[in-house]
């Protein structure tokens, strides 16, 4: 008896909101909230035994929540750190660091 179920995503997108807070001229602290949307991919490679593989293709949906700072290096460039929880109505959940370099216009 065995086997191996794996899922992968394809695709996410989601929108949030963000609300943040000046904690001094140069860093901004922020959170975010919001609806996302997966189209993922599950794979069951069945048992060497002789069991039964599938694979599967559905989209699911949840909630987001995240939060993360930006500092002003000098006036219009800023590096930024974000972390994000998403949360899929199919038990599944994901979690992204993302860092960053902008420029304000």
């Amino acid at each position: 008896m065995g086997g191996e179920v794996c899922t992968r995503s394809r695709r996410e997108v989601g929108a949030a909101v963000r609300a943040g807070y000046l904690a001094t001229p140069a860093l901004l602290i922020f959170g975010k909230a919001g609806y996302v949307s997966d189209s993922q991919r599950k794979t069951f490679t069945g048992d060497p035994a002789g069991g039964t593989a599938f694979k599967t293709r559905h989209g699911t949906d949840g909630y987001q929540v995240g939060g993360g700072i930006e500092y002003s290096l000098v006036r219009n460039f800023y590096v930024s750190a974000e972390y994000k929880y998403a949360n899929f109505h199919n038990h599944t959940s994901r979690q992204n660091v993302l860092g960053g370099v902008g420029v304000r216009f």
